[in-house]
């Protein structure tokens, strides 16, 4: 065997070896990211901690608006995009509501979104898992006070539609 040969076949060696190391290193990867139905839950979780924050005096109807709603965040791999209304008392004082909640969240690990500043109408928040939940005020035609919460969840396993059927809005009351 000549100096040529022997060099040509460890880098052929080299080669394949790294080659099955990135497919290994490939797979794995794929296998972190949650299902859509595990990223979709995260999210209704911490989207949750925000509603029971809602006093139940306050409270009046939450409705899932967006139940079935991604977007692709990969190849193969899409992100659960939630919003939920909450309808609340005229005589809920949402701002100092926003006060309080900016407070209880900060010491819970949770860190205010620097991309999207808070206003007196809206906050925003990644949740200690990495999460991005807003919360805007809103009323709506009837001059009725709603608080509107996005949920965005980490990138899931697969890829589902991004413009899914048309799903009828879900409402729930009393809060989840």
């Amino acid at each position: 065997m000549t100096w040529f040969t022997a060099r040509n076949n460890r880098t052929f060696g080299t080669i394949l070896l790294l080659g099955f190391v990135l497919i290994l290193l490939g797979c794995t990867t794929a296998n972190t990211l949650p299902t859509f139905e595990e990223a979709r839950a995260e999210t209704h979780i911490e989207m949750r901690k925000i509603v029971t924050q809602v006093p139940s005096s306050a409270f009046q109807v939450l409705v899932d608006e967006l139940p079935n709603s991604s977007f692709t965040c990969g190849r193969n791999a899409s992100t659960y995009t939630g919003l939920w209304t909450v309808y609340v008392n005229q005589n809920f004082n949402i701002q100092e509501w926003f006060a309080v909640l900016r407070s209880k969240l900060v010491t819970q690990g949770y860190q205010e979104n620097v991309v999207t500043p808070a206003t007196n109408r809206s906050v925003a928040f990644w949740t200690p898992g990495k999460l991005l939940i807003s919360i805007t005020e809103r009323r709506n035609g009837d001059e009725e006070q709603q608080l509107d919460i996005s949920g965005y969840s980490r990138c899931a396993q697969e890829r589902i539609p991004t413009t899914p059927a048309k799903v009828p809005p879900i409402t729930l009351s009393p809060s989840p």
